[in-house]
């Protein structure tokens, strides 16, 4: 057991961190020289507001679940 939490914390973790940064790279991409996110339509921005909301969500619950993994591998 203690092996299957390290590679499953570790893996949770590392997606879930890759998720994140892969959100927050695109909304760096989006900014035009105001700083201000440019969308195509109204339904796009608020589509990919809630995707990346939802996205974000995820990736912070991998990462969690990822640390808990972790902590009970470190102490077990």
């Amino acid at each position: 057991m203690g092996e299957f939490s390290f590679v499953l914390g570790g893996l949770s973790f590392v997606i879930g961190f890759a998720i994140n940064y892969w959100i927050n790279r695109n909304r760096f991409y989006r900014r035009n020289h105001s700083g201000l996110q440019t969308f195509k339509s109204y339904e796009r921005a608020v589509g990919t507001s809630c995707l990346e909301k939802l996205g974000k969500l995820f990736a912070l619950t991998l990462m969690i679940m990822g640390i808990f993994f972790l902590w009970y591998w470190l102490f077990h």
